[in-house]
């Protein structure tokens, strides 16, 4: 990181870094303190650099211009009205082309925040981002921001840089599709009771 900030051109940065480093808001928030620039990241299981996959480490990427960082905490209260809260923090969208998009990928209404951002602001611009977390199911501090190593939020930055994306899953689909009949914001109930029966009944 110190590394990318020596370079006087870099006007905020995205880092993106590994569950298995085991960060945890003691040992990580004094050096996210100390960046200079406006930044945004997260904790994914693996990630990619060049074309190396890694399950342990950290990459940093710097931005030429300087990105407008916002934080959206509390992504599980379903009091919060984010057409509100995004009309409030980002009221102008002139000059923006691209918005990174990170959000806790177990907290509860990231479709609820996700339709927002398509009401306020529809496809007038490219959206890159994505889930951040751990494959142990926990929920605990997966985004890095200025206010720390945080948990249950979303982190977005606009940018007045081009973008396009060409990246495709890679999954393949093994059955379905299935309908969903009743669900409690982010958990399928009865498709979740169906499968379990299913794959109890072959036993």
């Amino acid at each position: 990181m110190d590394t990318v900030l020596e370079n006087d051109t870099v006007k905020g940065l995205l880092i993106f870094s590994c569950d298995a480093n085991g960060f945890t808001p003691k040992s990580i928030n004094g050096k996210l303190a100390e960046i200079s620039v406006p930044f945004l990241g997260g904790i994914f299981p693996e990630i990619i650099a060049g074309k190396e996959k890694l399950e342990k480490g950290t990459v940093v990427a710097g931005f030429s211009l300087e990105p407008n960082v916002q934080i959206i905490p509390d992504l599980s209260d379903t009091s919060v009205d984010y057409d509100e809260v995004l009309d409030e923090k980002i009221p102008e969208i002139d000059n923006i082309k691209t918005m990174f998009v990170l959000v806790d990928g177990f907290s509860k209404r990231i479709s609820t925040l996700v339709d927002s951002l398509f009401n306020i602001f529809g496809l007038e611009f490219n959206y890159i981002g994505g889930g951040t977390g751990s494959l142990s199911m926990e929920q605990k501090p997966c985004l890095f921001t200025s206010e720390g190593f945080i948990q249950d939020s979303a982190v977005l930055a606009t940018l007045d840089i081009e973008s396009s994306v060409a990246v495709t899953h890679g999954w393949e689909r093994i059955a379905g599709p299935f309908k969903v009949t009743e669900s409690d914001r982010n958990v399928l109930k009865p498709l979740i009771g169906n499968l379990l029966f299913s794959c109890i009944g072959t036993l």
